[in-house]
């Protein structure tokens, strides 16, 4: 396993790890401008990237 999918594998971990904690966690991040919580937008942006990261280490090309 080379050092490119060490790294894309680790990044998918800590970004579905990410997504989890925030989208189940008990905090909210609230913006005080827009009273709104911003723990499922951020939820949805790391899942997004871990998505992205696991695409890049399965993809068809791993020669």
């Amino acid at each position: 396993m080379g050092f490119f999918r060490i790294c894309t594998s680790t990044f998918f971990g800590l970004g579905a790890a990410v997504g989890l904690l925030l989208l189940f966690g008990e905090r909210e991040y609230i913006v005080p401008a827009s009273g709104q919580s911003l723990s499922l937008p951020c939820a949805f942006a790391f899942w997004t990237l871990a998505v992205i990261f696991w695409a890049v280490d399965h993809g068809e090309s791993n020669t």
